[in-house]
């Protein structure tokens, strides 16, 4: 993990360690639990990191993540921005974090609503793909915390299958892509919330400890700077 990651993982880490304000408190409804996480609290437990670059070469991406206001017209509500430049045409920048009061080694199938922020029109030209459908838009439940680690290529990997760019992996899945409803010959695209959905539940088993870890992820094939805001993500679980 890079030096502007860690810095920011270990300060969540220590923050979250001291306080339970962004502790969920899960909501049962009928058969199902539900989770709702938010990103507003500078205290939280999401930790930030990046993969799929190379680990001599990260001054050129320019990654950094921060909790805070949205920008206008949004400025009204908070989120945690994720931001990274593109230069390997496949860059993916994730938050995970751990949630926990399920029962212990049980079979579970979860599904995923997430909101974030985009000023990406629709319909746009970009290098190595467009900045909005060329921007993937992945979340998931992992049985382990998911990790980017050095590989042998120097390459950060995820310790995880995250699948690549459209293509899904065994527990992170692709919900959607990064751009909103605005046409591309709008200059002026004003940031906007938008939302999306598992299309299939997510199959998971749950720790010694009746625990897992959301991850929300964007896996960008467009070869310069994405920057998202994430601002909820509700989880709903259901015993196999």
């Amino acid at each position: 993990m890079n030096k502007i990651t860690s810095i920011f993982a270990l300060s969540l880490f220590v923050a979250a360690c001291g306080s339970s304000d962004d502790d969920p408190v899960p909501v049962v409804v009928d058969d199902s639990v539900k989770f709702e996480l938010t990103f507003a609290d500078a205290n939280s437990p999401w930790t930030v990191g990046y993969a799929d670059y190379p680990g001599d070469a990260e001054d050129i991406y320019k990654l950094s993540s921060e909790v805070g206001p949205l920008p206008a017209p949004l400025q009204q509500q908070r989120g945690l921005n994720i931001k990274g430049t593109n230069r390997s045409d496949d860059l993916f920048m994730f938050a995970e974090r751990q949630i926990t009061g399920l029962d212990k080694n049980q079979a579970y199938e979860a599904d995923i609503t997430l909101t974030f922020a985009t000023n990406v029109p629709s319909g746009c030209f970009g290098v190595g793909g467009s900045p909005g459908e060329s921007v993937y838009i992945k979340a998931g439940i992992e049985e382990q915390q998911p990790k980017a680690e050095i590989g042998g290529a120097g390459y950060y990997q995820m310790n995880i299958d995250k699948g690549n760019q459209s293509v899904p992996g065994k527990r992170v899945k692709l919900l959607g892509d990064f751009a909103n409803s605005q046409e591309c010959d709008n200059p002026q695209s004003p940031y906007e919330l938008k939302t999306v959905k598992t299309d299939a539940p997510i199959e998971f088993t749950s720790t010694d400890d009746g625990s897992a870890w959301a991850i929300v992820a964007t896996d960008s094939g467009f070869e310069s700077e994405t920057s998202i805001w994430y601002t909820a993500m509700d989880i709903e679980v259901r015993k196999k």
